[in-house]
């Protein structure tokens, strides 16, 4: 992390800026359609459209999401990606997430 005057800031932006700010020489940006699109490519994942998983529950060693009574998809790892709409599920409705456009938020692993 570096701080850097206007003059500085203004050399790595390539832009004229009123101030200067903070450089993280390892930071990045993500464009969260595109992440999500390449991420969905990969061999052991299975994207199901047009599905409202309506339960998400544990069975033995096994996450199983559910749409009324019909069993959706059955896994060892969910990662929930529905930004803010995880707050639904009962386990996960006290996750302090804010409704921020654009906005990732990383949570740790937790065990079932």
């Amino acid at each position: 992390l570096h701080l850097l005057d206007r003059e500085q800031a203004q050399h790595k932006a390539g832009i004229q800026l009123a101030h200067g700010g903070l450089f993280f020489p390892q930071g990045g940006w993500v464009h969260p359609p595109a992440l999500c699109q390449w991420q969905a490519t990969h061999p052991l994942i299975e994207v199901l459209t047009h599905h409202e998983a309506l339960e998400l529950h544990r069975l033995d060693d096994q996450w199983q999401a559910r749409a009324d009574d019909r069993l959706l998809a059955s896994a060892s790892v969910v990662v929930l990606a529905g930004a803010a709409e995880i707050k639904r599920f009962p386990f996960t409705a006290d996750v302090p997430l804010k409704r921020i456009r654009g906005q990732i938020t990383r949570l740790a692993q937790t065990p079932a």
